[in-house]
């Protein structure tokens, strides 16, 4: 499967962090992905995961911020 070039534009904007005229240097970048990537990133974990916990590669003492596992 490939995707498509359009569908990994990402556009980007800066937020400035104190002032409302600021260099680059002082502003946060936020990049707002199309949601069509956010929903292949998510079928592509979903996946990825899958094949993580049949094959037994995840040890379990990896608990962090796995769904079913204590912290």
């Amino acid at each position: 499967y490939q995707m498509p070039d359009k569908f990994k534009d990402v556009r980007i904007i800066l937020l400035a962090k104190k002032d409302a005229i600021c260099p680059p240097e002082q502003t946060r970048p936020i990049s707002l992905i199309d949601s069509f990537l956010k929903i292949h990133e998510r079928l592509y974990l979903n996946r990825f995961m899958t094949i993580l916990e049949n094959k037994g590669l995840i040890p379990e003492s990896q608990s962090g911020f796995l769904p079913g596992r204590r912290l």
